[in-house]
């Protein structure tokens, strides 16, 4: 109806109100409560439903600015019965916007050129029909190679005394030509072949302070010929760690600022996460859709015990995920995993709900107690960070599917993906997955529902502050002592400058790094790593 659907949309604009609009409009199962103070009679429940909220959006945009959809990063979304993946529900969305003859939407469905070939027969043709235009993305000229390099560099250019000659300094055109011969190529290999150069540049200036002349020469040739490795660029499997851990930290941040609630994700959606997660840990065998019920079952899965659970032989573990607010909906789900237990469909299950249980008077919280009361069924709340980083790993994923994950410079694929997670022991402190037995890590304090703190970046024990220090060097080679504390100093902002400079010095005296002339003033210092 309009009156809701402008009712909900003034909700938008109410702090106290935006959280539960926003999820009505997602179409959660928002509960009584929440259906009244949003007053709206139903949640969205339906695909007509959810087609006319969708259809009113693009109405109102006729008077402003049209509505972009965009398909990204598709390898990894769900497949249909055939194995395929599902484009074809994406192109269902196309059709529903044309059949109601709606002109305010550009939909965008960005695709691998292979990927397009190989699935596109599985799309109907009266849906390719519909496509108004299809845009390859062409190689690039090295004029435009040169460009590029000279956007990057633009800013060291504006910093430094005097002026470069060049604006590609310490590039030149001929690296270009030498390393691209036929005069096109792609911009992910123009940044890597600039990273490369400039990493040489960096070490080449250096060479005559930390090889006190011994006439080791430039490799710039090398990087600059036909192909190049990440051997031949001197990149060893503790540097991709590094370079991994690094990337991670990045991307864990950038999750942190979009995922700001634990509800914000659907629990199918967390335990599609979760499953690529124990793939990555080496947990094979996990089934998706545990739970008996056809509503519910995409919200469970369950695995093999391990060795290390001290369970009978051959016995699985259920994890159901379950955060809705909907007692009625809570009621279904706490049935169905009563005819888990009954049917003895797993030895352990594990209920992950971070929300209220209902009254003690409701028939699904007797059920909920009943079955988990620790023994051997148990309800685990998750924290925030645990959402952050199975929202990472699973970013990471889907770049991994798409060839767009690159580590220190090489286009890592899925399985090179998943043994850096492990080799880097990120996931050891992740809570979750420590509450579910499956990993070790730091001891952490109980979660609070909502806290996105993370314990590693506010704790007082140093090692993982050391270990920052160190992939940094590493993964750079050379960089400033006071562009390292910087950088550090963004991840733990309540360390003081002093005792940065301390760490810093340590690790020099172990012999990890090395200060080229330590007693030049700060800004002067420039710290390399160490093969010792």
């Amino acid at each position: 109806h309009a009156t809701e659907f402008f009712g909900v949309l003034y909700d938008l604009i109410d702090p106290q109100r935006y959280t539960l609009a926003c999820e009505w409009l997602r179409g959660d199962d928002v509960d009584e409560m929440g259906l009244s103070t949003l007053k709206v009679k139903q949640a969205i429940a339906s695909e007509d439903a959810a087609q006319k909220v969708l259809a009113n959006f693009g109405r109102i945009a006729a008077d402003t600015q049209p509505i972009i959809l965009c398909f990204d990063q598709l390898d990894n979304i769900a497949r249909n019965e055939k194995g395929v993946i599902d484009l074809q529900a994406l192109f269902n969305v196309n059709s529903s916007l044309h059949n109601q003859g709606l002109g305010n939407f550009l939909v965008i469905i960005s695709i691998i050129t292979s990927t397009w070939r190989q699935q596109s027969s599985y799309i109907q043709a009266a849906e390719q029909a519909r496509i108004d235009q299809h845009i390859a993305l062409h190689a690039i000229s090295l004029n435009q190679a040169e460009a590029l390099w000279a956007h990057r560099l633009a800013p060291l250019h504006h910093n430094a005394t005097p002026k470069p000659d060049s604006t590609i300094v310490p590039f030149s055109r001929d690296d270009l030509e030498r390393k691209f011969p036929g005069g096109k190529t792609n911009p992910r290999n123009v940044l890597e072949l600039g990273r490369r150069l400039f990493q040489q540049a960096k070490e080449d200036a250096i060479a005559p302070k930390t090889s006190k002349g011994s006439g080791k020469k430039s490799s710039k040739k090398n990087l600059s010929s036909s192909s190049f490795t990440a051997h031949q660029s001197g990149r060893s499997k503790e540097d991709m760690v590094a370079a991994f851990r690094l990337l991670w930290r990045k991307e864990l941040a950038d999750t942190q600022e979009r995922i700001t609630r634990i509800r914000q994700l659907a629990a199918p959606d967390l335990l599609v996460m979760l499953q690529e997660v124990l793939s990555a840990l080496k947990i094979d065998q996990v089934r998706s859709r545990l739970l008996p019920s056809q509503t519910y079952t995409n919200q469970s899965l369950s695995y093999p015990a391990r060795p290390t659970d001290q369970l009978p032989p051959h016995s699985r573990i259920g994890v159901v995920w379950n955060d809705d607010p909907n007692m009625t909906t809570f009621y279904h789900v706490m049935n169905a995993c009563r005819r888990v237990v009954d049917l003895r469909l797993c030895h352990t299950l594990y209920l992950i709900r971070s929300g209220p249980v209902g009254k003690p008077n409701r028939k699904s919280h007797r059920l909920y107690q009943e079955i988990f009361d620790g023994n051997p069924h148990k309800r685990l709340r998750v924290d925030l960070l645990s959402i952050h980083y199975l929202a990472t790993y699973h970013q990471l994923v889907n770049a991994a599917y798409a060839r767009e994950l690159m580590v220190a410079g090489e286009l890592v694929n899925l399985t090179e993906l998943e043994s850096l997670i492990r080799k880097a022991r990120i996931l050891r402190n992740c809570r979750l997955l420590q509450d579910l037995g499956i990993v070790w890590g730091r001891p952490r304090r109980t979660p609070i529902a909502e806290d996105a703190a993370d314990p590693i970046r506010s704790t007082k024990d140093l090692e993982p502050i050391r270990e920052l220090l160190l992939d940094l060097v590493k993964a750079h080679r050379i960089l400033g002592v006071s562009t390292l504390i910087k950088t550090a100093a963004d991840q733990f902002p309540y360390i003081p400058d002093a005792q940065w400079q301390d760490l810093i010095k340590t690790l020099s005296k172990a012999k990890r790094v090395k200060i080229l002339d330590p007693t030049a003033k700060l800004e002067a210092q420039l710290i390399c790593w160490t093969d010792a």
